[in-house]
């Protein structure tokens, strides 16, 4: 019912979508604002920014419930599990990290090797969580150990997003290298490279996918990118 956008002034803003009216200005970053994430059953909203920190905002009435110190760096990117026992932040500082949502407090910090996490998000089945990073690197890890499973290469380029497919199964990266690659995570093999947002006749920059996401089915794919497509 509602969409949530942050944005480089520091604030987010939540909005009716029925009425496209605002309903909710949320202020407390002091710099931008990176990364967003509903809490499962919408009443809460995680953020991130370029000041460090993780926030979380009670919706109703709109106030901030939590503000954690989560990295050394920017903390680029947030996710609920979807059973809403955990959330997770990505940093710059080369950790991603899980904290007890309710109180704020450090669960545990993924291991394996540090790289400049851009983003973060579970499986489903809230079992697994998948990290991209700047350095063209994607990592899976075990939720519940904190274990790191896979490290996946074969972007040319930072990794904007990472999701998995509905059943788990597949991985999905947007990279800023023009591809979002599909991938049998487990077997760590390229199922399918998507390459129509690469422009032979402009510049590198526009050559980059920044979002993806599946549909409810996992049969379908949406890329979106800076070439102005989706």
């Amino acid at each position: 019912k509602t969409v949530a956008a942050s944005n480089y002034d520091a604030t987010v803003r939540l909005w009716d979508v029925a009425s496209g009216q605002e309903a909710l200005l949320l202020s407390g970053h002091t710099s931008t604002v990176l990364d967003l994430a509903y809490s499962p059953d919408g009443q809460r909203l995680a953020s991130v920014g370029a000041d460090f920190t993780l926030r979380v905002w009670d919706l109703n009435p709109g106030s901030e419930a939590l503000t954690i110190a989560a990295h050394a760096a920017a903390a680029n990117g947030v996710a609920y599990s979807p059973d809403g026992k955990l959330l997770a932040s990505a940093g710059a500082d080369g950790k991603v990290k899980l904290w007890d949502p309710t109180t704020g407090k450090a669960v545990r910090t993924l291991g394996g090797d540090p790289h400049n996490w851009a983003s973060v998000a579970f499986s489903a089945d809230s079992q697994y969580i998948a990290a991209g990073s700047w350095d063209g690197v994607t990592g899976v890890w075990e939720a519940g150990t904190g274990r790191q499973l896979v490290s996946l290469t074969g972007h040319t380029n930072a990794i904007r997003t990472a999701v998995f497919s509905p059943d788990g199964k597949r991985l999905a990266t947007a990279s800023l290298d023009g591809t979002a690659k599909i991938w049998d995570w487990q077997a760590q093999k390229v199922l399918v490279t998507f390459d129509k947002h690469i422009h032979p006749n402009e510049s590198a920059q526009y050559n980059s996918v920044w979002s993806l996401a599946f549909n409810p089915d996992g049969k379908r794919i949406a890329t979106a990118g800076f070439d102005l497509t989706v």
